[in-house]
């Protein structure tokens, strides 16, 4: 009995080369779309049977990018959060340059929630980016892409992977001066968890996380003062981060 995988492998190669005909193509696009969304649109029915036909999807070069098929395709890959998907994962951070920012996003928010230890320099490099970009020299989408979002999911995974995203702390350290105030009151955080994992495993806190989170207090902001007496207390930093909520934000 032929799977359910390998039945939607067949339709979705038989829909792909119908796509190469220019005529068809758009409403082709639409139907491989619809084939791999799960059903009524409910994330949690979506079936692991997805898995390979979405990765094969996502590393298709020869789908227009233009069709969505890639981004639907790392949707339903973050949905699936599948271990044997981070190899691909990984391969795909390089196929896809940061101005493809929301299939970009998807893919670090999976290998963030995946914990792949191998992915914490692909995701570190997107916080060396400026926050507005162009496409490289040539490419037909000339105008400038936002990636603010993109270092936002940087964050949580660095965070959520842990101990190995200290490597990358001086990437991180630098957002302290950032105008942006989610991205301090993110920065809290992950650095409260990598200092947590570095702490519980060597006994010890690098100085720059505490140096960055004791600066971090002094913002004038409710959240980030929130959040980095939370990270603080993580790391076991002295008594008196407890009197810390009389602050007045004022």
């Amino acid at each position: 009995m032929i799977s359910e995988e390998e039945r939607l492998m067949k339709t979705l190669n038989q829909l792909l080369e119908k796509a190469e005909d220019p005529k068809r193509s758009e409403e082709i696009f639409s139907l491989i779309i619809e084939k791999i969304q799960p059903p009524m649109g409910i994330a949690t029915l979506a079936s692991p049977a997805l898995l390979r036909p979405c990765l094969s999807l996502l590393m298709d070069e020869k789908i227009d990018i233009s069709s969505g098929i890639q981004y639907n395709a790392s949707v339903i890959l973050s949905i699936l959060q599948d271990s044997r998907s981070t190899e691909t994962l990984l391969k795909a951070t390089s196929l896809f340059p940061s101005y493809y920012s929301k299939i970009r996003e998807n893919l670090i928010y999976t290998l963030g929630n995946l914990k792949e230890k191998k992915a914490v320099k692909a995701i570190a490099q997107v916080l060396e980016e400026h926050d507005e970009i162009e496409p490289s020299q040539g490419h037909r989408e000339g105008k400038i892409h936002h990636i603010l979002k993109q270092k936002e999911e940087a964050f949580w995974a660095l965070g959520k992977i842990g101990l190995e995203s200290i490597q990358h702390l001086s990437s991180l350290v630098k957002y302290e001066e950032y105008p942006s105030a989610k991205l301090k009151t993110y920065l809290a955080w992950t650095l409260g968890e990598i200092g947590k994992a570095q702490k519980e495993k060597f006994g010890g806190v690098s100085a720059d996380i505490a140096i960055t989170l004791l600066k971090l207090l002094k913002t004038k902001n409710k959240q980030i003062f929130e959040e980095t007496v939370s990270a603080l207390r993580k790391i076991d930093m002295p008594e008196f981060t407890h009197s810390l909520y009389l602050y007045n934000i004022g």
